[in-house]
């Protein structure tokens, strides 16, 4: 086996692995402790039912996060496309200001106030 591919094998293990752990605890424990308390007919027994089925509805999401976190070229992925919503949203670093003082200045523009005479009475009007 090469080298790269034995680096990939050995991720994807760590993976599912990862995944085995999170599907036992976020599947089995919850379902214990909603048996466990309707058994010993614990007196808010309804209320921890409802909130372990909760805890279990998670671990899809959970398993998806995992696998886009454990896997690097899926990791370096998302990391490139948040940086290219935070440089579309802000810019390159310490640009923000700038768009906000450009910012101000359009709208500025936009609502100056002219005069324009007519038979010698003064009226405002806006730019649209």
């Amino acid at each position: 086996m090469s080298p790269p591919r034995y680096k990939m094998s050995l991720m994807l293990l760590k993976t599912t692995i990862l995944q085995v752990l999170l599907g036992i605890g976020l599947l089995v424990f919850p379902l214990c402790v909603a048996v466990g308390t309707v058994m010993f007919r614990f007196k808010y027994a309804g209320n921890v039912v409802f909130v372990m089925f909760m805890l279990t509805s998670t671990h899809s999401t959970i398993e998806f996060i995992c696998i886009l976190f454990m896997v690097k070229q899926y990791r370096i992925y998302v990391f490139k496309k948040i940086n290219s919503v935070k440089t579309k949203l802000f810019g390159r670093q310490g640009d923000y200001r700038n768009r906000l003082s450009s910012i101000s200045e359009i709208l500025n523009h936009r609502n100056r106030v002219r005069t324009s005479s007519l038979s010698s009475k003064h009226r405002l009007t806006f730019d649209a």
